[in-house]
């Protein structure tokens, strides 16, 4: 498609909202499919068009104040996770509203990235909640560069050069919330808390931002024991990669309530590894020189790192195979940072965090379906991510004094994942990453 349209080539900036530039693009990506097919509907492509140009209109009516939005109590702001490396399962992500995207008809992920970057603030899906209150999912248009993560350099250099952008896209999105949907809490998801010093460059009057890192630390931390238990070993170190705010608030919270083991970590920033070390007991924290030593020594592995690992080039790179067999990587970055084909190929198991909403309310149950992408979401009803279920216990049991806009704790992670108990949040059954649920045996 991109050859035929050179343009599109053109990285788009931040926060240029165009109603006309995506119809626009969506009417091309229909003519290109009749001419190359012959076939006036090939695979349905004048319903996905009709479909897409409904939705990108009902989206910027709203946003521009035209029609009226119903009022919720909080909104869950997700940007598009844009991942590359690890082919088109991200794609379903953005599909549901906007179908006229979907790799059937042409459309690689750069023109994904580049034409939903365009798209104004606005409602994906809803969150059931309970009483007069609930909540939104709020599609935030950044664009994110996202083959820049698979290299050290090119993630900072394309953070550097797009930080003020993502943060002028992000306070749009907060203003919406807070104007047209009337929120009083906007969680933050994916790379969100990152581009924006973790919220503290949102300014919005009347809206509370939280972070959802402690909603993902309390829910790591059951995924881990959870996993202990169903396993049934006696293995004593649990890996680590990644000290930052959400990998070290994990060890030592689970250094705190678990005595019988010890973390091997590795992280590229060492001043981070010296922080957690300075933190817990240091004699429980060993110091990995290579994330290849971590996925070597454990067999169980938390991964808390912000870019892609890719297994077959680390293989290349040090001239050594990996093994995985028998060790389970739970991973908690989105995009994640492992693929699970990979991870599976070298007899490993691959699980991301993920809660669910027991309730008998099922105030966290999105009514219209949405996984965040059939084959990179969510699999089961009442599946959440952490952040997603941090926002909603903040609003629905009215403790936004608890919201998160620092480096998350481990005693923030205590109170959160509270609150995410009386709400009925657990860890999601089954296992699953990549929208598909995970087999875990024990001894495996």
């Amino acid at each position: 498609m991109r050859r035929r349209h050179t343009d599109w080539d053109e990285a788009p900036k931040q926060a240029t909202f165009s109603r006309a530039g995506i119809i626009n693009r969506a009417e091309k990506i229909r003519a290109a499919v009749e001419e190359v097919t012959g076939s006036s509907d090939h695979l349905g492509v004048d319903a996905a068009f009709e479909e897409t140009r409904s939705f990108v209109d009902t989206a910027f009516d709203i946003y521009e104040g035209k029609i009226e939005s119903e009022q919720y109590g909080w909104v869950f702001a997700v940007p598009g996770r844009n991942e590359t490396s690890q082919g088109n399962e991200y794609e379903t992500e953005v599909t549901p509203f906007l179908p006229i995207l979907s790799s059937v008809y042409g459309v690689d992920d750069k023109t994904r990235q580049h034409t939903t970057a365009r798209l104004a603030p606005c409602v994906i899906e809803t969150h059931k909640g309970r009483a007069s209150m609930k909540g939104a999912v709020v599609w935030t248009p950044l664009y994110v560069n996202a083959a820049t993560r698979l290299d050290t350099n090119l993630w900072r250099r394309f953070v550097v050069d797009n930080t003020a952008g993502i943060r002028h896209s992000v306070n749009r999105t907060a203003e919406f919330a807070a104007h047209r949907l009337g929120a009083r809490v906007m969680g933050l998801g994916a790379s969100i808390p990152s581009f924006t010093q973790l919220g503290k460059s949102i300014k919005q009057e009347g809206l509370i931002t939280t972070t959802g890192h402690a909603g993902t630390v309390h829910l790591l931390n059951e995924t881990v024991r959870h996993v202990v238990e169903t396993r049934g070993t006696s293995e004593k170190t649990i890996g680590l990669l990644g000290a930052g705010s959400i990998g070290s608030s994990w060890a030592e919270l689970h250094l705190l309530t678990d005595r019988k083991h010890r973390v091997s970590v590795y992280d590229r920033n060492h001043s981070q590894v010296d922080r957690l070390r300075r933190k817990v007991e240091q004699e429980r924290v060993d110091v990995e020189s290579h994330e290849f030593n971590v996925l070597e020594s454990s067999d169980i592995i938390v991964s808390a790192i912000n870019r892609t690992l890719d297994l077959d080039e680390m293989e290349y790179q040090t001239d050594r195979q990996i093994s995985l067999q028998g060790k389970v990587i739970i991973d908690d970055s989105q995009p994640g940072a492992f693929d699970r084909k990979q991870v599976e190929a070298r007899g490993g198991t691959l699980i991301w965090v993920v809660g669910q909403d027991t309730s008998d309310a099922q105030a966290l149950h999105r009514p219209g379906g949405y996984s965040f992408g059939d084959t990179a979401g969510l699999h089961g009803k009442g599946a959440v991510w952490g952040c997603e279920a941090e926002v909603a216990a903040i609003c629905l049991e009215d403790r936004l004094d608890l919201a998160v806009s620092s480096h998350v704790t481990h005693e923030m992670a205590t109170n959160i994942g509270a609150l995410c108990h009386s709400i009925g949040v657990e860890v999601a059954r089954p296992l699953q990453s990549f929208g598909a649920p995970v087999q875990l045996n024990p001894e495996s």
